[in-house]
């Protein structure tokens, strides 16, 4: 019945340039909402945009997450994103993925979370989420990732720590892009981690 709903509406979002990055990232926002303590909630915040500026929003925060098979924690940032022009707290979830024949693919993490979310609106919502974001094939992707098996695979950053570029609020540049290498940069402690990656407030 999920695969027969995403065929149907398949044609809404076809993207002719999904690739490799787009089932990366959308993984990775899979694994935050299946991990989430309010489920519904995860996804009420999830974003509803591709190229939305941060992948969930909540009355307390934004997240953004960050997935990479990279063994290094680098990630491309834009400037806005780590230093908004409004008053909002931003996270980084930083994650660490291998790719393992014992790994699930998104269409996997995708029925696991259909499934337990029930209400049938809310099916429909998430399904059409997971469309925009990772493409129309998304079925179609054998890619089977798992995380790094330790603790130390999903990391929690606050973005306002987090270096960024040197611009004076009277330069003329715009729309700046660059990749942060989170590797050796302190993250946050476990309890404020499980506070935001739980949806629980």
């Amino acid at each position: 019945a999920v695969r027969e709903q995403i065929l149907s509406i398949a044609d809404l979002f076809t993207r002719l340039d999904a690739d490799i990055k787009d089932v990366l990232g959308l993984w990775g926002e899979l694994h935050i909402i299946g991990g989430s303590q309010n489920l519904g909630k995860a996804v009420q915040a999830w974003s509803s945009s591709h190229n939305a500026k941060y992948d969930f929003i909540t009355d307390e925060f934004g997240l953004e997450v960050k997935s990479t098979l990279k063994p290094l924690r680098t990630h491309r940032f834009s400037l806005e994103q780590l230093r908004p022009n409004w008053d909002i707290r931003v996270f980084v979830a930083s994650i660490l993925l291998v790719e393992t024949s014992g790994g699930a693919t998104v269409g996997e993490l995708m029925d696991h979370i259909y499934e337990a979310l029930g209400d049938p609106e809310k099916r429909r919502r998430f399904l059409r989420l997971c469309m925009r974001k990772g493409g129309a094939d998304i079925y179609g992707s054998q890619l089977r990732l798992r995380l790094l098996p330790n603790d130390a695979s999903v990391l929690l950053f606050d973005g306002s720590r987090l270096p960024v570029p040197s611009i004076q609020a009277d330069d003329p540049m715009t729309n700046v892009r660059f990749d942060l290498n989170l590797t050796a940069l302190q993250p946050l402690d476990q309890d404020i981690r499980g506070h935001v990656l739980s949806f629980r407030a």
